[in-house]
């Protein structure tokens, strides 16, 4: 016995809506990188409605690598969305000026 699937709507999509968190660097080789995050799209962007990128290291990333990640998407026809609300907490409670952290104790 074999089912088969209803065919899957193209882009953009109102109902079906894939989503998926980009954990940034890690060992899998899928994302982390922006030669990661092409391959996993080249594989399966018809696929991927929205990429979420992991709120934590969206605040500890490089600004533009962050930038450079999310174009990625774009270019392959997957809408980023932000950060939800642990990153704006973060962001609001994290120092603006990381010179003035207290040095450890020697």
């Amino acid at each position: 016995m074999t089912f088969a699937l209803p065919p899957r709507s193209t882009k953009p999509r109102t109902r079906g809506l894939t989503s998926m968190i980009d954990f940034g660097p890690d060992t899998f080789g899928w994302t982390g990188a922006p030669e990661g995050i092409r391959n996993l799209l080249a594989a399966c962007a018809d696929y991927i409605d929205y990429a979420k990128i992991y709120a934590l290291n969206a605040l500890l990333m490089p600004r533009e690598t962050v930038k450079a990640a999310a174009h990625t998407y774009r270019d392959f026809g997957v809408t980023t969305r932000r950060p939800g609300k642990t990153a704006a907490r973060a962001r609001d409670r994290r120092p603006r000026d990381f010179g003035k952290l207290r040095e450890p104790h020697a």
